[in-house]
C-alpha cells in the first residue's frame, strides 16, 4: 500500500467564507434606539399640549341648578373670572382639568347667600353648579332698617322697602341694647334663641287674641325673651325653659283675666311666665 509521504492534502472550498462587519448591525440598534427615544419626547410634548392647552378641554358650558331667587349670572361672572387666572402659576384654569372647584366654592359661600355648594365637572368642559339658597325666616330690625334672617341667626340681606304685607310673614326680632349698624353674614343671635322665638310665634293659640308683633333679645344672655304685643304690654320667655308649660301657663292667666275684667289688657305692664310650672308675675 503507497502513502503518499504529505499525507491528506485538505481540499479547498471554492467559495471563500465571507466575513460581514459586525458595526453595521450595531448602527441598526442604535438609530432604532434613537428613532424610538425621539417618538417618546414628540409624544410626550403632544400629550402635555393637548391635556394642558388644547380648546377640548375648556370650559364652554356651565350649568347652574337650584337657583330661584339668585342670578345665574351672578355665578357665572365668578366662574369666568377663575377661568381667567393660572393655577401652581403654570395651569389654565379654564381647562376644566385644572380648574380648581374649591376655590370656586369658597367664593361663591363668602359673595352669595347660600346654605351649600355642590360642584361636578363633566367631559368634555362641562361645569355642573348646584346650589342651595338660604332661606328667610325672620326679620331682623336695627336702627329702622329691616334685615332677613336664616335658621343659623345669620344676616341673610337688607330690605330696601318692606310692605305691611311681607312684614307681616315674617317673625319680627330686634335687640335694643345693639348699638352698631348690622353688617350682612353677621351672626346676631344663637341658632337656640331663634328656634324658641319661632316655637312661641308658632304654637301660640289664637283664641286668646293676643299676637306678638316684635321680639327682643337684648336680654336673652340672662334666659329672658320680651314678647311684645299689639296691645302694647310684654310676656317674657325663658330661653332655658320647655315653651310649652310657659304658653299653657299664658293661656290659663288670659282667660281668666277676660272673664273677669275685659279691659285688662290696658292696665297691664308685663307678664312674666319664667318662673316655675304654675306661677306668674305681671304688672
Amino acid at each position: 500500500m503507497l502513502v503518499s509521504r504529505w499525507g491528506r492534502q485538505p481540499i479547498k472550498k471554492k467559495w471563500p467564507t465571507l466575513n460581514y462587519p459586525t458595526n453595521r448591525r450595531n448602527y441598526s440598534v442604535r438609530g432604532f434606539r434613537s428613532f424610538k427615544r425621539y417618538f417618546v419626547a414628540l409624544f410626550l410634548l403632544f400629550s402635555v399640549y393637548f391635556f394642558i392647552y388644547s380648546s377640548i378641554f375648556d370650559i364652554n358650558r356651565i350649568i347652574i341648578l337650584g337657583n330661584a331667587t339668585i342670578n345665574a349670572k351672578i355665578i357665572e361672572d365668578i366662574v369666568d373670572q377663575i377661568k381667567k387666572e393660572k393655577r401652581w402659576f403654570i395651569f389654565p384654569q379654564k381647562n376644566i382639568l385644572f380648574f380648581d372647584d374649591n376655590f370656586l366654592k369658597s367664593e361663591l359661600m363668602n359673595n352669595i347667600h347660600l346654605d351649600s355648594v355642590q360642584i361636578k365637572k363633566r367631559p368634555w368642559g362641562t361645569l355642573y353648579i348646584s346650589i342651595s339658597e338660604k332661606t328667610a325666616v325672620a326679620l331682623w330690625l336695627n336702627r329702622g332698617r329691616h334685615y332677613t334672617l336664616d335658621k343659623q341667626g345669620k344676616i341673610i340681606d337688607e330690605i330696601g322697602s318692606v310692605s305691611n304685607d311681607q312684614v307681616d310673614n315674617f317673625v319680627k326680632i330686634t335687640n335694643n341694647s345693639l348699638i352698631q349698624e348690622t353688617k350682612i353674614g353677621e351672626r346676631v343671635m344663637s341658632d337656640h334663641v331663634l328656634e324658641t322665638i319661632k316655637n312661641i310665634n308658632s304654637k301660640l293659640p289664637p283664641q286668646i287674641g293676643i299676637k306678638f308683633n316684635l321680639f327682643d333679645i337684648s336680654e336673652a344672655e340672662q334666659g329672658k325673651i320680651i314678647a311684645r304685643t299689639a296691645e302694647n304690654f310684654a310676656v317674657y320667655f325663658s330661653t332655658i325653659a320647655d315653651v310649652a308649660p310657659e304658653l299653657n301657663k299664658l293661656i290659663a292667666f288670659v282667660l281668666e283675666k277676660d272673664r273677669v275684667d275685659r279691659n285688662w289688657r290696658d292696665n297691664i305692664s308685663y307678664i312674666d311666665l319664667r318662673f316655675g310650672s304654675t306661677r306668674i308675675y305681671y304688672k
